[in-house]
């Protein structure tokens, strides 16, 4: 049975703690780097971000969250 690196990575941060550090950024005007400590580390937020939007997931969260508030 082989086993891939990928089965064996642990996410750390939950997805909801990614998204919302992002909208806080969206929100606030805020630096990346001035983020505060009660989200993920920056680098952590800004990389899943990039990876987000350029698969394209980060514009189907945010049609899925206005579909949710509409």
């Amino acid at each position: 049975m082989s086993h891939t690196l990928a089965s064996f990575v642990i996410n750390k941060w939950d997805k909801r703690e990614l998204v919302n550090a992002v909208l806080y950024i969206s929100k606030t005007g805020c630096q990346w780097r001035m983020l505060p400590n009660d989200f993920p580390p920056y680098s952590t937020v800004w990389s899943f971000y990039r990876r987000a939007n350029q698969s394209g997931l980060w514009d189907r969260i945010l049609l899925a969250l206005v579909q949710k508030n509409a």
